[in-house]
């Protein structure tokens, strides 16, 4: 086992047996390297990340002397795969006691060796990948296609007001809710504006774009984005209703003449 918290075993009868003295340490919420952390560590230096993430999970201490040699071996780090330390680092910053593992990663000063030079500035939120699109190693660390897309919609929207009605629709409730929660605003006041949206997608729009091309009595072409675009954020900031009769008043006053 790598630490003596893990060491204590039951029988086949039950009986509980503690050969490595690991119960003092329990009681104590210390986590310690079973023998020499020297060696221990050593060995296996994904160790040193499971030592964080136990003491993040169990809100438990690190024993000092364990501490101290990973600050010395933490540049063993680097020899393991980004896959393996991700994994370490997801179960940290998911974990609801997150502010203590990110206090520790720095305290040990594993951030620069873990390219987390930017978790000095991360905000707590209840979403992983809110923590990771802050930390910004996008291109250091293994993400799949779809979380690239969210990271980078996040931060799209955090240099936006978050507040705007279109923004909310354009992004959604759930990148909505990341940037709400990174910039500490009120989530029941995000719902309650998403919740009023009069549309929360596109194809909730009651005109297609074949009825606007006949409406201005043109053939179909790139000039229907525009419209639609333009169609689609009046109805959003409620300058429109979304009734397909208002929406071809609407196109015939403002594009029949363009037309």
């Amino acid at each position: 086992r790598d630490f003596t918290i893990n060491t204590i075993i039951m029988d086949k009868d039950k009986n509980i047996l503690d050969l490595l003295n690991a119960k003092p340490d329990l009681n104590k919420k210390i986590i310690k390297t079973v023998g020499n952390p020297r060696y221990r560590l050593k060995e296996d230096s994904l160790r040193i990340l499971r030592a964080i993430r136990f003491a993040t999970i169990l809100n438990f201490d690190i024993d000092p002397k364990t501490r101290i040699y990973i600050k010395r071996y933490s540049n063993l780090l680097k020899t393991l795969s980004k896959n393996r330390v991700k994994q370490e680092l997801d179960k940290i910053f998911i974990n609801s006691n997150k502010e203590k593992g990110i206090k520790l990663l720095i305290e040990l000063k594993l951030d620069k060796i873990l390219n987390l030079e930017k978790i000095k500035d991360i905000v707590p939120c209840n979403d992983l990948i809110g923590i990771w699109t802050q930390a910004n190693v996008d291109n250091i660390y293994p993400f799949s296609k779809v979380e690239k897309e969210h990271m980078k919609e996040i931060r799209e929207l955090l240099a936006q007001d978050i507040h705007d009605k279109y923004n909310i629709y354009k992004y959604g409730l759930y990148i909505s809710t990341v940037a709400y929660q990174i910039k500490k605003e009120s989530i029941s006041k995000l719902n309650k504006i998403y919740n009023n949206l009069p549309i929360h997608q596109p194809k909730e729009i009651n005109i297609k774009t074949i009825d606007i091309a006949n409406t201005l009595n043109k053939k179909p072409g790139i000039y229907l984005k525009e419209i639609l675009n333009d169609i689609e954020k009046k109805i959003v900031y409620n300058k429109l209703s979304n009734d397909e009769e208002s929406i071809k008043k609407y196109i015939l006053d403002n594009y029949k003449k363009e037309s």
